[in-house]
């Protein structure tokens, strides 16, 4: 469940990225909760690499107990936050199927987990829901879907499953304690 920094790269179009996963990775072990890297060439510890154009940072993370990546960006002046360990939440499977049609969410929400920091509701079926989990598609035109989670919370470690559909939201923090 351990914050885990794969790489950071900072730089600008003018010039070849630099390689700051070492600096990033000391602010991250450092930190408790979250990390705030802040998004400028001092927080790395080397000159400004490009004066006077911005620069941007490109972060991939993941946690120990996941083989999956999370992709956090910025540029000069912002800080960005990352979690130090995966949420408290650890998900078995997630689905978005109709009578026709089904499909593996899995990995998408995952992603959305552990990349949410404060977690919100989720509204099932909307545009926002197809972008982030669809591929921007609707699965099954005209016909209602459902949202089927199965998860476990630390520490209890039971699995629970939920039932969304469209139209439906679904807070996931009413659920964590």
């Amino acid at each position: 469940m351990k914050l885990q920094i794969h790489s950071a790269f900072y730089g600008s179009p003018n010039i070849f990225a630099i390689d700051v996963t070492e600096a990033v990775q000391k602010i991250a072990a450092a930190s408790t909760i979250y990390a705030y890297i802040n998004v400028d060439s001092s927080t790395f510890g080397i000159p400004d690499p490009d004066p006077g154009v911005v620069k941007s940072l490109s972060i991939c993370c993941g946690y120990s107990d996941s083989s999956s990546k999370v992709h956090k960006s910025g540029v000069d002046g912002e800080s960005i936050q990352i979690s130090t360990s995966s949420n408290p939440i650890q998900l078995l499977e997630a689905t978005y199927s109709s009578a026709n049609v089904y499909i593996d969410i899995t990995d998408p929400f995952y992603n959305y987990l552990i990349s949410t920091i404060n977690f919100s509701e989720i509204p099932v079926g909307d545009s926002a829901f197809m972008n982030s989990f669809c591929n921007g598609r609707d699965i099954d035109p005209g016909n209602k879907k459902v949202l089927t989670i199965s998860y476990q919370l630390y520490p209890e470690m039971v699995e629970h499953k939920i039932c969304i559909c469209d139209g439906q939201s679904w807070n996931i923090s009413k659920f964590i304690k």
